[in-house]
């Protein structure tokens, strides 16, 4: 064993004091790991409490087949329905249009099928939409929009439009651009 002399025994402090800090350090490093952000700075922010964030909400159509015309046996249209961001599809009330052709339900069980013309409103089922007549001009595209609607305060959460070009002497519609 090594006798305490002056010399061996002023490190002493020395060392303590560098533990100290290595677990101070290492401790530091736990928390923000555990805490992102914990001692980064944000613009604005201060020792006042943070915002509430609201969470993002956004609608977008799905469109299912991509190309329809009346003459397919196997659908009566392009079935859409409502993909969903930051709520739930039964919060929400939708409310489609179209510039061309019209809305219609088509559910089971009895598969019977049920109009709506232009506009329609849904809860986030699948809705379906085919034309009957010809447009008079091919240059014209349909345009379906789409309006999600908070069912108890009215207050708009989403929406989406997607447009439909002719094809096909205008007998055959495709899916164009979604957004």
């Amino acid at each position: 064993m090594q006798e305490k002399t002056p010399e061996n025994t002023r490190n002493i402090p020395v060392l303590v004091l560098a533990a100290g800090l290595v677990i101070i350090i290492i401790i530091a490093i736990a928390i923000s790991g555990s805490y992102p952000g914990l001692f980064s700075k944000q613009p604005g922010s201060g020792s006042a409490a943070k915002a509430v964030q609201i969470p993002a909400t956004s609608v977008r159509i799905e469109a299912s087949p991509q190309a329809y015309s009346p003459m397919m046996s196997s659908t009566i249209g392009i079935g859409l329905t409502p993909n969903v961001t930051g709520f739930r599809i039964p919060d929400a009330r939708y409310e489609w249009n179209t510039t061309n052709g019209q809305f219609m339900d088509w559910n089971a069980p009895e598969y019977t099928i049920t109009e709506h013309g232009r506009s329609a409103v849904s809860n986030g089922e699948k809705i379906y939409w085919s034309f009957d007549a010809i447009p008079d001009s091919p240059q014209q595209p349909v345009i379906i929009t789409l309006a999600a609607k908070d069912r108890k305060t009215g207050q708009l959460l989403g929406s989406s439009r997607m447009t439909l070009g002719w094809e096909s002497n205008n007998t055959f519609v495709r899916v164009q651009k979604i957004e």
